[in-house]
Order: C-alpha cells, then sequence, then structure tokens
C-alpha cells in the first residue's frame, strides 16, 4: 500500500492511554503522545519508511493493515521522530 499526497502510513506501537491509573478519563488533547513506525510513505524527505514517529492520539484515521493496528497520518500531524539511541 501507498499513500497518495503528503500521507504516511505508521504502525502503532504504543497508543497513548485514554485513563489515568485512578480511572480518570483523560481528554485526547491532554493525553501523552501515540508512537509508531512508518511502514509506507508518499515520497517527502521529511520522513522515511523506518522511522518512528510522534503524534498526537487524536490524529489520523486508524486501521487495521496485516493484523496489527495502523494509522494513516497527514505529514502535518506528525509532531516528530523519536531516536531509540
Amino acid at each position: 500500500m501507498k499513500p497518495l499526497g503528503e500521507r504516511v502510513i505508521v504502525q502503532v506501537e504504543r497508543k497513548a492511554e485514554a485513563l489515568t491509573e485512578s480511572g480518570v478519563i483523560v481528554l485526547p488533547s491532554y493525553a501523552p503522545e501515540a508512537v509508531g513506525r512508518v511502514v509506507a510513505c508518499a515520497e517527502n524527505p521529511d520522513v522515511e519508511v523506518g522511522d518512528v514517529v510522534i503524534f498526537p492520539p487524536s490524529a489520523g484515521q486508524s486501521l487495521d493493515w496485516d493484523g496489527a493496528p495502523h494509522v494513516v497520518l497527514e505529514l502535518a500531524e506528525i509532531l516528530g521522530t523519536y531516536d531509540y539511541d
């Protein structure tokens, strides 16, 4: 699958939690970022396949691809890349 325009497909590795440990609901605008790995992207110099990116939990369109959670994001929705090293 190849996204069109300025979109990327990200396999979600860590979703933002919707509840705190005490069970209080966290509004999406205050929830921590979600993290995922880019698995497909339109030709774009800012991100590449394999990059780990962070994005707001309410961003993009969720989809199930190859039995794993993914999200299709506009490039502008990506907050930044994450370096594990």
